[in-house]
């Protein structure tokens, strides 16, 4: 599997050309997570679900020769 995300300005206007997007393999997954590794870059993304209805996404990075990360964290509502 695959996930492919693209960015957006207000206004819906692409960062990336109109057929292009960022592409991540699924590398693990399981039960409540799983984890998605971009093709030509070290960036990794975990999707974890808790079991309050928490969905949290990590995003990590390499940035300015260093390794960042940063999570999203979204409840059910």
């Amino acid at each position: 599997p695959e996930l492919r995300i693209k960015h957006f300005h207000p206004g819906l206007v692409g960062w990336e050309e109109k057929a292009e997007s960022m592409r991540f393999q699924m590398k693990k997954f399981g039960r409540n997570f799983a984890i998605f590794e971009m093709e030509d870059s070290p960036t990794v993304l975990t999707f974890r679900r808790s079991p309050e209805d928490e969905l949290r996404i990590t995003l990590e990075k390499q940035e300015n020769g260093e390794q960042t990360s940063q999570d999203f964290i979204f409840q059910k509502s």
